[in-house]
């Protein structure tokens, strides 16, 4: 499983607007608007936050998760199986999970000219697929 932090806020995240812009997505106020939560509104579940940072070679293998056909997914996500975070590097995960793993979202950044730039587009994992990719975490 990956290491994952969670507990960020979406909002930061590079992919915030692909997120909200997506149509299974709710922002819903919570009691007295003293704060808010994301759901996939397929499911009425609540979605978290995922970051972290990984080497080189790790990344590889997370970017071949990303870019993998849906008919080579499981096959991709066994390779990435067990990649471990590292403390300081130039590769970051960043991505969003429903409580019941039925949606995921991530993109993969790279370090560049102080500041992180996108090495993937954002994919979007609903479903089978969705759970298939959650096993990482």
């Amino acid at each position: 499983m990956l290491n994952i932090i969670l507990n960020m806020n979406i909002k930061n995240l590079k992919m915030a607007d692909a997120i909200f812009s997506n149509d299974k997505i709710t922002l819903k106020k919570s009691f007295m608007g003293f704060g808010n939560s994301v759901v996939y509104t397929p499911t009425g579940s609540k979605i978290k936050a995922i970051g972290e940072e990984y080497s080189q070679d790790a990344g590889n293998k997370i970017e071949a998760v990303i870019n993998a056909k849906d008919e080579n997914l499981e096959a991709a996500v066994k390779e990435a199986t067990g990649v471990k975070s590292a403390a300081m590097s130039s590769i970051r995960l960043e991505g969003c999970i429903s409580d019941d793993h039925e949606f995921v979202a991530l993109q993969l950044l790279a370090y560049k000219d102080f500041r992180y730039s996108p090495i993937t587009d954002v994919r979007i994992y609903e479903g089978k697929s969705a759970e298939i990719v959650s096993r990482l975490f």
